[in-house]
């Protein structure tokens, strides 16, 4: 069905979201449209059909809400996406881009031809562009897709990934999220399976990351998370900073968990393992199955018709300005970077080499996310909390303690923050503190810094007579620092007085005192 096409008006037919030849029709009838209207131009959505496919209201009758709402003045296709504060992007399923904010949802250009499960939005940096991928294959196998902002078409790039081979990475679970490096410009999707044991029993869940690198159209499976122990079916998204760190979230019923890759640990990822942060489970919105972020802090999750904003990194202030204002949205973008937070651990040399620590950040009594060192490498530790984005302003408070029998009293402790790897707060002695995130700067990072205190010494003394037997009676006194006069009363082989920290005979006729600080003493 179609309408006729004034001059410069680019006329859009919603994708059916089938592959039959209505889907098909509007298709044609929308490419046409643009060719008509010049390239200049983008579409308005034709209120004639909803988001299903499905005839809506026909010549006389009156719209509905949304397709009133999707038929408004478009955007022009040549310009470049937005990248500012509170503007997102939606995907529909059958390919339709959007530009939401709290007052509008404006379809972008025209939706990409024979498509009926379009998923994995990314937007590129500053706005130049954007990649989505369709899903066939039980949602195993992705075709990419790329949009040009200067004719709003979609086109389809490169061969056909199949995630199930054994040399992509035997994937036997949905491919739900993708987004755009803002680092680098390569982009990354992915999906959550479950784990299973020898015998079939279901153990965890991992999610599974590849990467498709424009310029040479190359797939990569880059590793997997650990996200343990749910192991429930999962949906949710991914999100980039400026700095190239990831943030995942996994949607599960109305409680939504965050888990954050570095840059570094992205960039190393050869298969394996990748090692990542993970915050406290939050209750959010339902069925999440699209995230975005903005520059001001703030957090956009989608579920199909939905959209809600939520201040980072506690999940909090959700508001509900979009309404019902997106169109059978199967994922969401941004190209705009938040602020982010991490909190880690440097250990100059460890008391016992069994010592632990735990790491935690809060937002106020709400936790944020903790984190436990493992091994006994010095130095700074993987596991760390973060980076979690966050809105400027806010006070964030974080601590340390020992983890199992570790005692912080055997160290020398104190921490520091940076931003952009300036100083923000200064060295500070202490086991906790605060930082407020500031108006301006990207990367905030605080340091804690733990030094091994020195160890309680001991001193070792013999008498003995010429064949080597302990001589009864003896009487020491022992001068140093700490204790600065202790006498030792030797009454025969096997038994001490007047010193608490003097040890039983080691062998005959040896003595020793210990729990003694470092100095010197005269015996």
């Amino acid at each position: 069905m179609s309408r006729a096409v004034s001059p410069g008006v680019a006329q859009h037919v919603l994708s059916s979201g089938r592959r039959g030849s209505h889907g098909r029709w509007s298709a044609l009838v929308a490419v046409a449209a643009l060719t008509l209207s010049g390239l200049g131009a983008s579409a308005i959505a034709d209120p004639t059909t909803d988001a299903s496919g499905a005839s809506g209201a026909a010549s006389g009758s009156t719209p509905t809400t949304q397709e009133a709402a999707q038929a408004i003045t478009p955007l022009a296709a040549a310009s470049p996406l937005s990248c500012s504060a509170g503007v997102f992007y939606s995907v529909s399923s059958g390919g339709q881009l959007y530009q939401v904010n709290s007052t509008a949802t404006t379809p972008i250009g025209t939706a990409a031809a024979w498509v009926d499960d379009f998923n994995g939005l990314g937007i590129v940096k500053n706005g130049q562009g954007a990649y989505a991928y369709e899903r066939s294959n039980n949602a195993q196998t992705a075709q990419m897709y790329s949009f040009n902002v200067s004719s709003g078409t979609w086109t389809k790039v490169g061969s056909a990934y199949d995630t199930t081979t054994s040399d992509h990475a035997s994937f036997s679970g949905a491919l739900v999220a993708g987004a755009v490096d803002l680092k680098t410009g390569d982009y990354y999707f992915g999906g959550s399976q479950t784990t299973t044991e020898r015998w079939g029993n279901v153990t965890g869940q991992v999610f599974k990351i590849w990467k498709f690198t424009p310029t040479t159209q190359a797939f990569s499976y880059v590793g997997y998370l650990d996200t343990s122990p749910n192991t429930s079916i999962a949906n949710g998204d991914m999100a980039f900073n400026s700095d190239g760190d990831l943030i995942i979230v996994r949607g599960d019923g109305t409680t939504t968990t965050s888990f954050s890759v570095t840059a570094a640990n992205l960039a190393g990822g050869t298969g394996g393992k990748i090692a990542r942060s993970a915050s406290d489970p939050f209750d959010t919105t339902k069925n999440v199955n699209g995230f975005a972020l903005d520059d001001a802090g703030k957090a956009y999750l989608g579920s199909s018709t939905t959209a809600s904003s939520f201040d980072m990194p506690s999940w909090t202030n959700k508001l509900d300005p979009f309404g019902e204002k997106l169109s059978s949205s199967t994922d969401l973008g941004s190209c705009s970077s938040p602020a982010t937070i991490t909190i880690q651990k440097d250990i100059q040399g460890r008391f016992n080499d069994s010592d632990q620590f735990t790491i935690s950040l809060k937002q106020g009594t709400t936790g944020l996310g903790t984190a436990t060192t493992e091994g006994a490498e010095n130095g700074v530790q993987d596991q760390i909390v973060g980076p979690q984005p966050t809105t400027r302003n806010t006070t964030l408070s974080f601590a340390e303690t020992g983890d199992g029998e570790t005692d912080l009293a055997n160290y020398t402790s104190s921490y520091a923050c940076t931003v952009d790897g300036k100083a923000l707060v200064g060295q500070t002695s202490g086991t906790s503190g605060s930082v407020t995130i500031p108006t301006t700067g990207q990367k905030i990072v605080c340091t804690f810094t733990n030094t091994a205190k020195a160890k309680p010494g001991s001193l070792t003394w013999t008498k003995t007579d010429a064949d080597g037997k302990a001589l009864a009676g003896s009487e020491w006194t022992l001068t140093g620092p700490s204790p600065a006069t202790t006498s030792v009363t030797v009454t025969d082989n096997t038994g001490q007085t007047g010193y608490p920290g003097l040890d039983t005979n080691t062998a005959a006729g040896a003595f020793t005192v210990g729990n003694l600080t470092a100095g010197t003493y005269t015996l």
